[in-house]
């Protein structure tokens, strides 16, 4: 187990997992949310950079930094980018994925504690911003977010954790 000796409310913070990658109905009750004080693994953020420098390096003095890829050319990009910032290349992981925007928070991956405290991860349905559109886009619409959409369970194989299906839209914005 790694222990965390922070946390931030502006990226994701990965809480340690346990269990199998396996995509299941309904997690078993009672269902809670991690706390942002729980002890974490590390902070996802995603590639290309939405954050200042001083804040990456910041949160991988002490953590793990798992980092959103979307093609190797940016894991190449991010890895020389990051070693020239003076990270240690042992505490950061690339996880390859469909990601397309900066904000992890707005799309997931969110996670939880099942009934029996078994670590997971719930997947939301998200289809982008509908405020920016005129007219607003219909939350069932496919949006322009859909490679967002599938990160959660893309994660939630990397960590070997469950995944459940979780029937509500996201519609951007903090849902920590």
């Amino acid at each position: 187990m790694t222990h965390v000796t922070r946390s931030t409310g502006f990226v994701m913070a990965m809480l340690l997992s346990v269990g199998g990658a396996a995509v299941r109905a309904q997690p078993v009750a009672p269902v809670r949310v991690c706390a942002e004080w729980e002890p974490a693994l590390g902070t996802l953020i995603s590639w290309p950079l939405g954050l200042p420098q001083s804040l990456v390096v910041e949160l991988a003095r002490d953590d793990r930094l798992y980092v959103l890829v979307r093609t190797a050319a940016h894991e190449d990009q991010a890895r020389a980018t990051l070693t020239a910032w003076g990270l240690d290349p042992a505490r950061v992981e690339y996880i390859r994925c469909n990601v397309g925007s900066v904000w992890p928070r707005d799309w997931g991956p969110h996670q939880i504690f099942d009934g029996n405290g078994q670590w997971g991860i719930v997947d939301p349905v998200f289809r982008g911003y509908p405020w920016v559109n005129t007219p607003c886009v219909p939350i069932t619409s496919p949006g322009g977010y859909t490679g967002d959409d599938t990160v959660p369970t893309s994660v939630a194989t990397y960590f070997g954790a469950p995944v459940y299906p979780l029937n509500a839209y996201l519609t951007g914005g903090n849902f920590l």
